[in-house]
């Protein structure tokens, strides 16, 4: 008997041994294809990160090409406004003169009663004045320095520009 018991044992024993190597084997085989997916799963996700470089890359350019474009037309507008600010200031400096010429030419002619009947019967309706502050750059006629002045008419007893 105790050979049958002693063959059991053997037998227990190389069963025990196969099932372990079995495990084992199972373990290293499956610990494998983990590591297999794990690197996959690292390789897909470094040209994942590879190809969104090339993206944010591609929308740097294009937004850095767009600030380039806001910023050259903001200096043009900037420099127009300069331009636009400086005639305004040269306008607003001749239209006080104009307004101080035609004062002082309502101030001669318009006191005297047979000028104001003359200025009443005109059937035209300007007021030009040229170039009265001599500035060549808007006008060109022969005598900037001196003022031309026509005097406006009255219309039915109005002073019309």
């Amino acid at each position: 008997m105790a050979s049958s018991s002693g063959n059991y044992s053997i037998r227990s024993d190389m069963l025990q041994n196969s099932t372990s190597d079995d495990y084992r084997e199972r373990r290293m085989k499956a610990n494998r294809e983990a590591a297999r997916r794990s690197r996959m799963r690292k390789q897909e996700y470094f040209h994942r990160l590879i190809a969104d470089i090339s993206r944010y890359q591609k929308e740097n350019g294009q937004i850095r090409a767009m600030i380039s474009l806001v910023t050259q037309a903001y200096s043009n507008l900037m420099n127009e406004n300069a331009v636009l600010r400086s005639q305004l200031a040269q306008l607003q400096h001749r239209l006080h003169s104009l307004n101080g010429l035609i004062a002082s030419t309502n101030a001669v002619y318009f006191d005297q009663p047979a000028t104001l009947q003359f200025l009443a019967n005109c059937t035209s309706n300007e007021l030009i004045v040229d170039d009265y502050l001599g500035n060549s750059d808007t006008f060109n006629y022969p005598y900037l320095s001196q003022p031309t002045i026509t005097v406006p008419p009255f219309n039915n007893g109005l002073f019309m520009l």
